[in-house]
């Protein structure tokens, strides 16, 4: 049986850079003294990771704002915001506390 179309093997990206994010995250982890902002690291990470995966996946897409996106597309972008925010307010109070 054969595809329609042509497909890319994603799952084998993600593993590829999913290893990276690993390397990245383990080497920050004694670098980062604010508790809580590797987990935001973590989520911008994992968020880019998906979003980029997304492009090249083959799924249907829905009109957001003007922007034909996947779902998976629409909770990257969440996600992102959220660890940017986390990160940012983690930031600003990390001597308090």
């Amino acid at each position: 049986m054969q595809l329609g179309q042509p497909v890319f093997p994603t799952p084998f990206y993600e593993i590829v850079m999913m290893a990276g994010i690993f390397a990245i995250l383990w080497a920050l982890r004694t670098r980062i003294k604010v508790t809580g902002m590797l987990f935001f690291i973590y989520l911008c990470l994992i968020a880019a990771e998906r979003f980029l995966i997304e492009k090249i996946r083959v799924n249907v897409s829905h009109e957001v704002l003007g922007i034909n996106l996947t779902q998976a597309e629409i909770i990257s972008i969440l996600l992102f915001v959220t660890g940017l925010a986390g990160a940012g307010w983690l930031w600003k109070n990390r001597t308090s506390g």
